[in-house]
């Protein structure tokens, strides 16, 4: 098993050193006139999920090479494919992958070895490698009833996109609804789900299918 993957690519090497800062919650305080304390805003706009600033994913790297122009190389090769590139990081066995944008520092390249400290700047949440997807065909009316799973505390909040074909349809949560006409939609708000929520029950109406699609996070 590989100790590192980037952009897909398994890579021969040895990390060192991983690390990761924790995510810095973004609060926001207002001051009142006459009030004790000062009124914490923090989730007043995000239904409860506090938001947060990015992380700084740090992993000092060793790669083996035949010889020093073979090292010289690959460490050109590196600096030209990554640095100052967007890039996604995975350290298996750890499924979850990183994504931002990749310094590369302290770079050296001796004998047949080469070293290397990857910085990436990186969202929030890690993401799965894969999307979630989930096809649902509709029913007339009350409409194929469907859940989606609620999400642990630690997830990121989750809007899925859909793809409908055969005809709109309409999605029913509760009281409210939408209707979709057949073609790609970046974001069912309706859909939407917080960590820490519960399941979301649903139910979709009309003649046509929607393929329900997303990337989930964590912390």
């Amino acid at each position: 098993m590989p100790d590192l993957i980037v952009n897909g690519v398994e890579i021969a090497c040895e990390v060192v050193r991983a690390a990761i800062t924790a995510p810095e919650p973004k609060t926001i305080y207002a001051q009142i006139a006459g009030r004790s304390g000062d009124v914490d805003l923090t989730t007043a706009l995000t239904d409860g999920t506090v938001p947060y600033d990015d992380r700084d994913l740090t992993l000092n790297v060793i790669e083996a090479r035949a010889d020093e122009t073979a090292a010289e190389t690959a460490l050109r090769s590196r600096l030209g494919q990554w640095h100052g590139q967007i890039v996604t990081v995975s350290l298996p066995p750890d499924p979850w992958r990183w994504e931002g944008r990749c310094r590369l520092t302290s770079v050296l390249a001796r004998g047949g070895r080469l070293g290397y400290t990857m910085a990436v700047r990186v969202g929030p949440y890690r993401r799965a490698a894969t999307e979630t997807k989930l096809q649902v065909t509709a029913a007339a009316s009350p409409g194929k009833a469907f859940t989606l799973p609620a999400l642990p505390g630690d997830a990121a909040p989750v809007i899925p996109s859909a793809v409908v074909t055969g005809g709109t349809v309409t999605v029913v949560v509760g009281t409210a609804q939408a209707a979709y006409p057949a073609g790609s939609w970046p974001a069912i708000e309706l859909l939407a789900r917080r960590p820490g929520g519960p399941p979301l029950d649903a139910r979709l109406v009309g003649s046509g299918s929607m393929a329900l699609a997303w990337r989930e996070g964590r912390l």
